[in-house]
């Protein structure tokens, strides 16, 4: 193992940092470098880093589950001998685990800025769930551990995109970090797996059908103020409203709406917790008329009020 393995490993285990390094004619590269355990076996992990230096490095990595998602800048392919190249797209969930032990390798290229951010799970993150775990998509995650290696591509998620961001340039130190850290990537696992059950269950009607689906939803996630109807949307995907609404119900398990709602109070608490204004403001900002019934709707869907985010 080289010394920049050594130094990337050792930034690693340390929280929300600037990454350095002397003497300055040594250093790999520098900016942001998030590496954490919340939880046990549960990583909170991202970097936004300009690399200083050409250089070609390899990794021992365990057994391990990362999702990775490139928020900025551009990412070399990861290779793993035997397998093809792990490529990047900005905003699109990469999962790639290790059942185990095995190497992998990336190059970096001088002036070259990355911002990356994720986590990543060990087996242990499984055993608070019990012998079983049921629900589909955190069952599919923990499937990962039973391929030496293994890669999965997920549709683009705004709101994985907004915690990712967020984790890597949050503001807070020590117990408050801590636990902004825990939910957030908490946050993240959830709504991974939640994209892999939708997808699941849209692979149980035909493929035209799928595509339909999936244009819809990335079309109302693209702006979930500012809405098509119902008509306009079946059109704009190519189908009619009743097979529309049959294939949200079929696929996602409810409605049009009740997935817009949905999404919008996920991008709610994301705002709460990142306290970017009140719940009026964050309210009226996802498309409730009124703080009052922001709040009524929070409370029924997460089961408490707006107000316990802060």
């Amino acid at each position: 193992m080289g010394n920049a393995l050594r130094f990337s490993t050792r930034l690693k285990a340390c929280a929300n940092e600037t990454a350095r390094q002397t003497p300055a004619s040594d250093a790999l590269f520098e900016g942001r470098l998030l590496g954490a355990e919340v939880s046990p076996g549960l990583y909170a992990t991202g970097y936004d880093l300009t690399y200083l230096q050409d250089r070609a490095v390899e990794f021992e990595v365990g057994v391990s589950l990362t999702c990775g998602l490139l928020l900025e800048g551009a990412a070399n392919p990861m290779r793993v001998p035997g397998h093809d190249p792990v490529t990047q797209i900005q905003h699109q969930p990469v999962l790639f685990g290790f059942g185990t032990t095995g190497e992998c390798s990336v190059k970096w290229r001088c002036g070259q800025r990355c911002a990356m951010g994720g986590f990543s799970l060990r087996p242990t993150f499984f055993e608070r769930f019990g012998e079983t775990v049921a629900e589909d998509g955190l069952a599919a995650l923990q499937g990962f551990f039973r391929s030496d290696f293994r890669t999965d591509r997920l549709r683009p998620s705004p709101q994985l995109s907004r915690m990712a961001a967020a984790s890597i340039n949050n503001a807070f130190v020590n117990e408050m970090e801590a636990l902004f850290l825990e939910s957030s990537t908490l946050a993240m696992v959830v709504e991974v797996g939640a994209l892999i059950d939708g997808r699941q269950r849209a692979q149980t009607i035909p493929a035209r059908h799928r595509r339909i689906l999936m244009l819809a939803c990335e079309k109302l996630d693209a702006d979930l103020v500012c809405l098509p109807t119902t008509v306009e949307l079946a059109r704009e995907v190519g189908t009619n409203v009743t097979t529309l609404q049959r294939l949200f119900r079929q696929s996602l398990g409810t409605t049009i709406l009740g997935y817009v709602q949905r999404r919008r109070l996920e991008v709610a608490r994301m705002m709460l917790q990142e306290r970017t204004g009140s719940v009026g403001e964050i309210g009226h900002s996802v498309g409730y008329a009124s703080a009052s019934a922001f709040s009524a709707a929070y409370r029924r869907h997460f089961g408490h009020s707006p107000t316990s985010e802060g």
